[in-house]
């Protein structure tokens, strides 16, 4: 099976509950930074067009709302180029 991975900008956000703001900070960006590293090298991403970045514990679009504690991945996509298929009723 071939695996295809687009080309837009790919950005790893490290997210941290515990400690300081300072030690939130540093395991937010050590965790995303582990994760970036894998993914470049798993998927042979283009290391330009995937960034990596802390922020810390506040989580405003996370599932909750409010605190995160983990890595999220976000990929950058024109909504134009972007094809939408039909959902069944009833699904999100």
């Amino acid at each position: 099976m071939s695996l295809v991975v687009p080309s837009n900008p790919i950005v790893v956000e490290g997210y941290s509950t515990e400690g300081t703001v300072g030690d939130r900070y540093s395991r937010g960006r050590a965790r995303a930074a582990t994760v970036r590293e894998y993914i470049i090298g798993r998927f042979n991403l283009t290391p330009q067009n995937t960034g990596f970045i802390s922020l810390g514990e506040a989580a405003p679009g996370s599932p909750t709302g409010e605190q995160f504690d983990g890595v999220a991945i976000t990929l950058f996509l024109d909504r134009d180029e972007l094809q939408f298929v039909p959902q069944p009723a009833g699904a999100r």
